[in-house]
């Protein structure tokens, strides 16, 4: 499609600026997500985008004149394609007037320049509407079409709907008959017995302190038991790169599925020089993930903001991903009281965008550092944002036993009868003292009790979790741990 001539009269001149303001620092190349022929469309543009990537690439950490033309000695096309466009003259005169503290400038004026060229491909007036967007950002722009196209779905297409709660149960009967209301299934038996799934339309919590397992219990209680069933799932996380998710996500494959460690476990997955028999168990997880019918996406996501959020899981909700898990949800500044304001507003933007979207989505969080001192954990345990609790549907909250726990706690189970049947029958269970141990607590539950709660055995060294049995915590508001 032939781009009009408005959208494309200043697009050398945006793409130069950012392109040559690369040359200045070329470090920053890898900070910005652009892709040469879809981000980067004009014939000089491309070339010398182009040329930065392979220097980069290479090694290069200065493109000076001596650099740029070691680079291109041996390669006589691109040289001379440089030497046609003015040599490192023109690269010279260009970055003289560009400085590389405008470089996020020069890049917000790029990725304006395309998100409107994009509107215009998908049958957007936005020629018409140029004065208008002249001193917006793409941001802004983004959000005047999602107004417009909220306002006529609320004035036009949404409307209040009132249906008489005495009478039609008979379809209502069917559907729960079929199990239909019960969520997305969950790894520990027990938890997924308490909660009935992880639900959609629902935001659900899942809290410990600090460095205490949140994310590897996320892994093994949600993201297994979904992909086997076939369900898509997609992280979106803001602290752990792409390498630390795949190895959590590999590993915790590979000590619950496969049960063939060969002497692995996460210390040595980070420290690596693995054995053949290892290497082979490492693929053989990776082949199991490539097995399942269902995906895990992932999104790194460079900070808290909730806009950015919120598009991503729109996004990904069309293209057919029904669960979200976002690691970690807190304030930009959790120092500042507004910023706690605004973590609860986030909590309340994401349960609405569960609704609207008819999706499943689940946030990690930390509970406040005064918990630590808590045996029982409730809600007064979040810190200074307790209202994000009132949006949620379900909450969990854990905790690691103490070694005097370990010795003094006795779990149970219930007894089970000829048939397999659970009887009303308590088994006590007692604690292996050398092993590592949770309890799960669910302070808020919309779908059944939030009580007694959950002992779990614990090895984030092999990212394994399993039931133990229930256990009825006594509340401690006013004892430290």
């Amino acid at each position: 499609m032939i781009i009009p001539k408005e959208l494309n009269q200043n697009r050398k001149i945006i793409e130069c600026n950012f392109v040559l303001a690369l040359y200045l620092q070329p470090e920053l190349i890898p900070d910005y997500n652009i892709e040469n022929g879809k981000d980067i469309i004009t014939e000089d543009g491309m070339f010398y985008y182009g040329l930065a990537q392979n220097m980069y690439k290479t090694g290069y950490k200065t493109f000076d004149h001596m650099s740029i033309y070691e680079y291109l000695s041996d390669k006589e096309v691109l040289r001379n394609g440089f030497e046609r466009r003015g040599g490192y003259n023109s690269v010279q005169e260009i970055t003289n007037l560009l400085s590389i503290s405008n470089i996020d400038v020069y890049y917000q004026e790029l990725i304006k320049s395309n998100l409107l060229i994009n509107l215009n491909k998908k049958g957007f007036p936005v020629v018409d509407n140029l004065d208008k967007f002249k001193d917006m950002s793409a941001s802004d722009i983004y959000d005047y079409y999602e107004y417009l196209l909220s306002s006529i779905s609320l004035r036009q297409i949404e409307k209040v709907h009132v249906v008489n709660l005495s009478e039609g149960y008979d379809k209502f009967i069917e559907q729960w008959d079929k199990g239909k209301d019960v969520g997305f299934p969950i790894s520990s038996p027990l938890l997924n017995y308490q909660l009935l799934g992880i639900h959609k339309k629902e935001l659900t919590l899942l809290l410990a302190n600090s460095g205490k397992g949140k994310t590897t219990a996320a892994i093994g209680l949600f993201i297994l038991p979904n992909i086997e069933k076939g369900n898509s799932i997609a992280v979106i996380a803001n602290e752990q790169d792409e390498s630390m998710w795949r190895q959590m996500l590999l590993s915790t494959v590979l000590f619950n599925k496969l049960k063939s460690v060969s002497g692995l476990s996460r210390h040595k997955m980070l420290t690596g020089k693995f054995t053949g028999d290892q290497k082979q168990d490492l693929k053989s997880a990776a082949n199991w993930l490539e097995e399942q019918s269902g995906k895990v996406q992932f999104c790194d996501m460079p900070d808290y903001n909730i806009t950015t959020i919120k598009k991503t899981i729109t996004s990904l909700s069309k293209l057919g991903v029904s669960i979200f898990i976002v690691d970690t949800m807190k304030p930009a500044n959790d120092a500042s009281d507004k910023a706690w304001g605004e973590f609860s507003e986030m909590a309340k933007e994401l349960f609405l965008l569960s609704k609207k979207l008819n999706v499943a989505i689940i946030a990690t969080a930390q509970l406040s550092p005064e918990s630590a001192s808590r045996k029982f954990l409730d809600v007064y345990c979040i810190g200074k944002s307790k209202a994000i609790a009132e949006t949620s549907g379900a909450i969990m909250m854990f905790r690691h036993l103490t070694a005097e726990e370990k010795s003094k706690i006795k779990p149970y189970k219930y007894q089970r009868d000829a048939n397999g049947k659970p009887t009303n029958i308590k088994e006590l269970i007692t604690l292996n003292p050398d092993k590592d141990y949770i309890m799960m607590f669910t302070p808020k539950n919309r779908y059944g009790a939030v009580d007694p709660q959950i002992v779990m055995e614990f090895n984030m060294a092999f990212n394994t979790m399993k039931d133990v049995g229930w256990y009825e915590c006594p509340y401690d508001v006013f004892k430290a741990r």
